[in-house]
């Protein structure tokens, strides 16, 4: 219970903290970008990592962006992502990953999940422009790492024990540096980080295919938001409106679904999947895509029939929402594949959802 009290107390009350410039007065040299990441986003909680110190001084990052844009919100939180310049050359930097929570009760209904990580990494940015903080936070596993533009590890420090201490007082088990040998990712959109600027993912990707704008409501208390699409990529959500473009970040990345082969290459290992959760989060993801293409739906109506054979309380939930994806994608050929559903399905819920799609796609 102390250690879970020093948790919220370091969450809550450092954001008084004087945080120093990234770049030092008088300094004229080269610079590079480093950002912090986050992941596992949820309505009230995420995943941060990010730089906490950097040379023994105390820098602005993610986690105290992200609490200042969610102060007055409840328990909803608004994720922010933060990136920083810093000089090219060698540094001691203080990186940690957090559960971060919304509000300070949310740590006590979770107390056995506020994973925390915390040490410190020599770094030298010697190769590319863009270097991010990312990591992983679990019950038996956590690491935190610095990563170069593309997806190469550069320095890393993980624990693979659970630690019940805040996370001013976890300290390092292991750290690889200066180069920590791990296989490189090629897929860009693996690479792509929420809390990542617009800037850098036009410099992963280039210029988008299509921009949009999500108007916001001032009722509900929205912000617009800005949209790049990339074909047979994705399309990226950021939290600013066109005037604010510029130092906007990522908050969503919605895949497309199908297309191309590697898209469809991911589809159908997601697909593959048969945890009844896991399946439903994946259907919730391709239904909220603009961009759903017929090798897809062949390969998700495929997995509609798996798992109609084997229905039960477990995978309805899961089943209904790759019906709405079917009707989401507006192509009628599959109309005769939901009547069939349909007539022969003897869950009510599962017919009111293919009837219900039978009607979109009949518009």
């Amino acid at each position: 219970m102390r250690a879970l009290f020093l948790f919220v107390l370091f969450n809550f009350l450092t954001a008084c903290v004087s945080y120093e410039s990234s770049i030092p007065k008088g300094y004229t040299g080269e610079a590079v970008t480093i950002s912090d990441t986050y992941s596992n986003k949820t309505l009230s909680s995420a995943h941060f990592f990010y730089v906490k110190e950097m040379n023994g001084k105390p820098m602005y990052n993610a986690v105290r962006s992200t609490n200042g844009a969610s102060s007055g919100q409840g328990a909803k939180l608004v994720a922010v992502g933060y990136s920083r310049k810093v000089p090219k050359a060698k540094l001691t930097l203080k990186v940690a990953g957090e559960v971060f929570r919304a509000a300070p009760i949310l740590y006590m209904f979770n107390a056995d999940e506020n994973y925390a990580i915390e040490g410190e990494i020599e770094f030298t940015p010697n190769k590319d422009e863009f270097y991010f903080v990312k990591g992983e936070l679990s019950e038996t596993y956590s690491a935190v790492w610095i990563e170069d533009i593309h997806g190469k590890v550069i320095s890393k420090l993980e624990e693979g024990e659970k630690s019940d201490k805040a996370p001013e007082l976890v300290v390092k088990s292991k750290v690889y540096d200066p180069v920590f040998t791990e296989s490189v990712n090629v897929d860009e959109l693996s690479n792509i980080n929420l809390g990542e600027s617009s800037e850098l993912v036009k410099v992963r990707l280039g210029e988008p295919t299509k921009v949009s704008v999500i108007e916001g409501n001032f009722f509900k208390r929205t912000r617009d938001k800005t949209v790049f699409f990339y074909e047979d990529i994705a399309q990226f959500v950021f939290n600013g409106g066109p005037d604010f473009i510029k130092i906007a970040t990522v908050i969503e990345i919605i895949p497309v679904v199908g297309g191309g082969e590697s898209n469809l290459q991911r589809l159908k290992k997601e697909m593959s999947s048969t945890d009844p959760k896991e399946l439903r989060e994946y259907a919730k993801k391709y239904y909220k895509s603009d961009y759903i293409y017929p090798n897809a739906l062949d390969v998700i109506s495929q997995k509609i029939e798996e798992e109609l054979k084997r229905l039960s309380d477990q995978n309805t939930d899961a089943v209904a929402w790759l019906i709405r994806v079917i009707g989401r994608s507006k192509n009628s050929d599959y109309i005769g594949f939901l009547n069939d559903i349909s007539a022969q399905t003897s869950s009510t819920k599962i017919k009111r959802y293919a009837n219900k799609m039978i009607e979109e796609l009949e518009k």
